[in-house]
């Protein structure tokens, strides 16, 4: 199966941002392993990103391209879809009577 160019968009993000993690992140101050930082996410993100070889990346990144292909089919087929309310009036089971004064 062939890549769209989202998921192609979205392989480069995962890899720059890996890319920036395994260069930078370690010479930042942040997940340092103290005990505020094995209490924030963003933390032990990055220190999963830290560890992690490139299996875990090209897995994300396909992970990331199937949910944005699935959000895309599903975008696209609420928007084909004819809207029925507007054509067929919509029975609500609740008779309305009116009542003359």
């Amino acid at each position: 199966m062939t890549p769209s160019p989202l998921e192609e968009e979205a392989g480069k993000l995962l890899a720059a941002v890996q890319h920036w993690l395994a260069n930078n992140a370690r010479n930042v101050h942040i997940a340092t392993g103290s005990p505020d930082c094995c209490v924030c996410p963003l933390c032990q993100l990055i220190a999963v990103g830290r560890s992690s070889g490139p299996e875990l990346l090209e897995h994300l990144t396909s992970a990331a391209g199937q949910a944005f292909a699935a959000f895309r089919s599903f975008a696209d087929a609420s928007t084909t879809q004819p809207d029925t309310e507007a054509t067929e009036p919509r029975s609500s089971g609740v008779q309305r009577i009116d009542v003359d004064e």
